[in-house]
């Protein structure tokens, strides 16, 4: 079981909520921090959730959301994340979304974990 704080993304949650090729290495991450030091992002629920709806129906959405929230420690969108966000998708030229993710993680010292390729090459960022 590892100490380090770590924010697994939207496509690493998708991963291995549908049971994808990358679900493996995300199933060690999450269920070795689940409860402790497994964070998240509202932001990461709200993609989950509305990609989940999409392609699956509403059950599966709220199966899927409810997942996360019982297993992250979820972080509040603050002033101080968003002002980051800002400063981050300046000067790393990322999405806004993309940009209130990483700057959660940055806020909270917490390894970001994603299948996301935009985050490639961003300190704290493992890319599986």
């Amino acid at each position: 079981m590892t100490t380090q704080n770590v924010l697994v993304d939207s496509s690493g949650w998708l991963e291995y909520l549908d049971g994808k090729a990358k679900a493996k290495p995300y199933e060690g991450i999450i269920n070795g921090n689940a409860k402790h030091s497994l964070f998240t992002s509202p932001i990461v629920i709200y993609e989950v959730y509305k990609r989940t709806k999409i392609r699956f129906g509403e059950y599966q959405a709220n199966k899927s959301a409810a997942y996360i929230i019982n297993n992250c420690i979820v972080l509040d969108l603050s002033k101080e994340i968003a002002l980051e966000a800002a400063r981050l998708a300046i000067k790393k030229n990322l999405a806004m979304v993309d940009a209130l993710i990483y700057a959660t993680a940055t806020v909270n010292s917490a390894k970001l974990i994603t299948s996301d390729r935009d985050f490639k090459g961003l300190e704290g960022v493992e890319v599986i």
